[in-house]
Order: structure tokens, then sequence, then C-alpha cells
């Protein structure tokens, strides 16, 4: 089966329903080692939702979801780019939904594209 998302091939899709407040890792290059984890912090003194990536070692990315607890989700308006895997580049889509205490249901979709930009491998 090959699915395409306009101009992008879907590289991987799936869903995920995380366990309370952990965070959730996903190994995207075997060979190289690089990974994606996504994980949730609680800020009692602001309301305001915020998602910031950084890097972790030379290996992976981690995005850190702050107050990310909209039962009608939340996701990025344009996929973000990760990195390439040969000669594509890889993005990353995604929405989460929270229900109340419970973990978050996370929606994935990392997309290739032509174009060439950053590198894992």
């Amino acid at each position: 089966m090959k699915i395409k998302v306009g101009k992008y091939d879907v590289y991987e899709t799936g869903t995920i329903v995380s366990v309370d407040n952990e965070f959730v890792e996903i190994e995207i290059d075997a060979k190289s080692g690089f990974f994606l984890r996504l994980s949730f912090l609680e800020d009692k003194l602001s309301a305001q939702v915020n998602a910031r990536a950084q890097k972790i070692e030379d290996k992976g990315i981690e995005i850190v979801f702050t107050n990310c607890n909209d039962p009608l989700g939340i996701g990025n308006a344009k996929p973000l780019p990760m990195g390439t895997i040969g000669e594509k580049q890889l993005l990353f889509n995604y929405r989460i939904y929270t229900l109340k205490n419970s973990g978050k249901h996370i929606h994935y979709t990392f997309l290739l594209d032509e174009r060439k930009e950053g590198k894992i491998g």
C-alpha cells in the first residue's frame, strides 16, 4: 500500500494512547538511532498552551507540550521539518486530544518530500 497526502509520501502514520502525562518515544530510523520524544508538562501558573522543540544529544528531537489539555485537540498547521531520510525531507504532522484524567490520544504522520534539508542518517 502507498499513501500520498498531496505532494507528500506517507512514511509512517499511527495512533498512540499515552499513559497519564508520560512521554512517548518513537524510533524513526533504527540504523542511525534517530528518535522523536513527545513530552507533556502542566504549568499551574499559566493557562498558555505551548510546544517547543529541543535536540536530545545527537540522535533525537524532543517536543515538549505545555498545558496540552484540550479535548478538541491541538496540532500543527504545517508539517514540521525533522531532517532527511535518504534524499527526501522528513516532516511530522500531529493532532493530540486529551480527555480529563486520562492519557493523551496522539495521531501522527511522518511525511516524505522531495526537497532535502538537514540530515538524519
